[in-house]
C-alpha cells in the first residue's frame, strides 16, 4: 500500500510510534528509527535490521505495515525529508536573529489561512445532524489517536448529559469496539489520511454491519468505506501539523459549544450567531 498522505515521514513515523502498543516489536523499531533518522539515508536494509536487532523479513513488513512498498521508497523519503526539513522555516530566522515577530506574523498568516478555509469547507447541516447523533444515543465510542485539552472539553459535555463514552487509539481496541458494536451506539472516528488512520477505516464494515451509528471526521474529501458513514465531517488538510491539529480542534471546539447550547444550557448557538 502506498503512503498517500501528504505529511513528511517523520511526523508519519512519530504517529506509527505512539500507535503501537508498548511493548510491541513495531514500537521497538519506530524507537530506533526515530532515534537514528538522520542515519537512515547511509544504511542499507541489513544495517537497518541490525540496529534493530531484527530479521530483514520482519524489516520488509515493518516498512510495509507503515504504508511503504519497499525500504528504498521510505529511505529515498527519509532521505529528502532531511535534505528539505528547513523548506517551510521563514527566511531570516536564525539563533543569532531570530526575528520572533515576523516568524509568529507568518506563522500566524497560515493558521489564519487554514481556518478560514475551514469556515468554508465545514458543512453546518452536517455537523448539527451528528450533534444531534450523539443526544441521541447513550453509548459514544470514539476512535482517535491524538487527545488535547479540547478534545478533553468535548467528552466532558457528553459525560454531564449521561452518555457513556469509550475511547480507543490502538487497533487491537478498535477491532474489539467493531466486534461489539450495536444499533444503540454511536461511533465517532477521525480519519486524518495517515497509514495507522486506515487500519481504523478497515473497521467499519463491522461497526456498520452492527447497525451502529457512524460519524466520521475527515481531512481528506473521499476515503474507503465513506458509503457506510451517517455522517461525514470533511476539515480540510491543513498547510502543517499544527494546522492540522488546530482544524481538529476547532471541529471538537465547535461540537461541543453546539452540544452544550442545544442540550445543556438550552440555548441554541446557531440561532444566536444568526441574530447578528
Amino acid at each position: 500500500m502506498k503512503n498517500g498522505n501528504h505529511t513528511d515521514p517523520l511526523l508519519t513515523l512519530a504517529a506509527d510510534y505512539n500507535y503501537f502498543k508498548e511493548g510491541s516489536t513495531e514500537k521497538k523499531i519506530a524507537q530506533v528509527l526515530l532515534k537514528n533518522i538522520c542515519k537512515i539515508p547511509s544504511w542499507t536494509i541489513e544495517q537497518m535490521a541490525l540496529n534493530c536487532n531484527i530479521s530483514i523479513s520482519t524489516c520488509r513488513r515493518f516498512i510495509k505495515e507503515i504504508g511503504y512498498e519497499s525500504y528504498t521508497e521510505f529511505k529515498l523519503k527519509i532521505t529528502d525529508l532531511i535534505q528539505n526539513y528547513d523548506f517551510h522555516t521563514p527566511p531570516g530566522l536564525s539563533p543569532n536573529d531570530p526575528h520572533i515577530e515576523s516568524y509568529i506574523k507568518q506563522t500566524t498568516d497560515r493558521l489564519t489561512s487554514d481556518v478560514r478555509s475551514l469556515e468554508k469547507t465545514l458543512d453546518p447541516k452536517a455537523i448539527t445532524q451528528a450533534v444531534t447523533a450523539l443526544h441521541a444515543y447513550e453509548h459514544i465510542v470514539i476512535h482517535d489517536l491524538f487527545k488535547s485539552s479540547t478534545h478533553l472539553a468535548f467528552l466532558s459535555h457528553l459525560a454531564l448529559t449521561g452518555k457513556t463514552v469509550t475511547v480507543s487509539a490502538d487497533i487491537a481496541s478498535q477491532k474489539r469496539d467493531a466486534k461489539n458494536a450495536s444499533p444503540k451506539q454511536l461511533f465517532l472516528l477521525v480519519y486524518d489520511g495517515l497509514q495507522h488512520a486506515r487500519e481504523t477505516l478497515n473497521t467499519l464494515p463491522a461497526v456498520h454491519s452492527r447497525g451502529a451509528h457512524i460519524i466520521l471526521i475527515s481531512s481528506v474529501p473521499s476515503f474507503p468505506h465513506q458509503e457506510l458513514c451517517s455522517t461525514v465531517l470533511y476539515i480540510g488538510e491543513g498547510g502543517s501539523p499544527l494546522s492540522s491539529m488546530l482544524l481538529l480542534d476547532l471541529t471538537y471546539l465547535y461540537m461541543g459549544e453546539l452540544y452544550k447550547s442545544m442540550f445543556i444550557t438550552g440555548k441554541n448557538l446557531i440561532e444566536s450567531s444568526n441574530a447578528y
